[in-house]
């Protein structure tokens, strides 16, 4: 299996927790009512972050490993400012840096 499709896979993966968490309601749809819903967010995360490392494969024709890591790296950043903006940021990063370290893992 290749970097793409094993983030493809897992991608697919966190939209199916995500979906599961939310009940199949958009997460814009379910964060509107003023609620936190780290749950959800952490999940969206997830699909946010392996959405990055997607694009970033089809944009660069570097080292899948080293595109991985820049994308972590970005997520980091995220992370150490996520704790003034709440709890459902955090969850977001959380979720995000999570899913890029267990990819990175695994590529490594």
């Amino acid at each position: 299996m290749d970097l793409l499709t094993d983030v493809d896979q897992r991608r697919s993966a966190a939209l199916q927790r995500l979906a599961a968490v939310t009940g199949d309601a958009g997460v814009c749809a379910v964060t509107k009512s003023g609620q936190a819903f780290p749950a959800a967010k952490f999940h969206e995360g997830a699909v946010a972050a392996l959405g990055e490392v997607r694009r970033s494969l089809h944009r660069a024709g570097g080292q899948p490993t080293s595109i991985v890591g820049a994308v972590l790296g970005e997520w980091l950043d995220r992370q150490s400012v996520a704790a003034e903006r709440g709890v459902d940021w955090r969850a977001y990063t959380s979720g995000g840096v999570e899913e890029l370290r267990l990819l990175q893992a695994d590529w490594s």
